[in-house]
């Protein structure tokens, strides 16, 4: 058995699996804050709550380097479309044929679009035959996670409602 303490196997592994997406750098940074957020609250003993405020902890700190990396490199049309694919199709995947439509764009325009930000990490980008479909990166999905519906809350609503 080894000795992961303050955290236990079963709390790496709900990390990993609820907000890191099974990415090992997002699991990493989310464990590392958890830690910082334990630390400053003198917690010996990982729970829920410290989970959480971790999670929140991280979420904020990727944000605030994401949102100016997100004005700094994308123009704003394409900050216009990352703005669509967050808040209208939580996260994608979408297909660029549809989105073109949708949006009242020209394909070839948007699939340039889309393409420049799968190269700049931002989407991931999947080719079935002729079909191509992009999604928000999971790192992305964990910082703006409230844009998508995707937090606690937002979780408890849509439960209620089903």
């Amino acid at each position: 058995q080894k000795d992961l303490s303050p955290f236990t196997e079963e709390i790496i592994h709900t990390v990993n699996k609820q907000y890191a997406t099974g990415n090992p750098r997002m699991l990493l940074l989310v464990l590392r804050s958890i830690l910082d957020v334990a630390a400053h609250a003198k917690v010996k003993e990982i729970d829920q709550q410290t989970i959480e405020k971790g999670v929140e902890f991280a979420r904020e700190k990727l944000k605030d380097a994401q949102s100016e990396r997100i004005k700094q490199i994308l123009t704003p049309k394409m900050r216009d479309i990352l703005e669509i694919i967050i808040g209208e199709k939580e996260g994608g995947p979408v297909i660029g044929t549809a989105l073109a439509d949708e949006l009242g764009m020209d394909q070839g325009n948007l699939s340039r679009y889309l393409n420049q930000m799968a190269a700049l990490n931002f989407l991931n980008k999947h080719r079935d035959g002729r079909i191509v479909s992009y999604e928000i990166k999971p790192e992305l999905r964990l910082i703006f996670a409230e844009e998508l519906g995707l937090t606690q809350d937002k979780q408890a609503e849509k439960n209620e409602e089903e």
